[in-house]
């Protein structure tokens, strides 16, 4: 069920938009699909588009924290490898001293 726009929100405005033969047939084979007009996709991707650029924003984010998680991950393993090197050369002089 459609919902109308509000009158403030009818389309007034025309804009010109250039696309390649392959694109032109999408936005039909789209248009067609939804048993709207090629004008309402556009609209409907413009709409959508927002939370598009907020997702990929999102998900960059979370690249990030966890480009910085594996680094310190990483890290955290190397020094407790370094700790246990330590430790297991400690064990080993302890048992020395204790067969001399």
């Amino acid at each position: 069920m459609a919902v109308s726009p509000a009158p403030s929100e009818r389309a007034t405005y025309r804009t010109v938009v250039l696309l390649r033969r392959s694109e032109k047939l999408k936005l039909e084979r789209l248009a067609s699909q939804e048993k709207v007009s090629s004008a309402e996709v556009i609209r409907r991707f413009i709409r959508s588009g927002e939370e598009m650029l907020k997702l990929r924003k999102d998900e960059e984010v979370i690249g990030a924290a966890l480009k910085i998680i594996r680094t310190a991950v990483a890290e955290a393993n190397e020094s407790m490898t370094r700790t246990m090197d330590k430790v297991d050369a400690l064990h080993l002089e302890l048992q020395q001293r204790k067969l001399q």
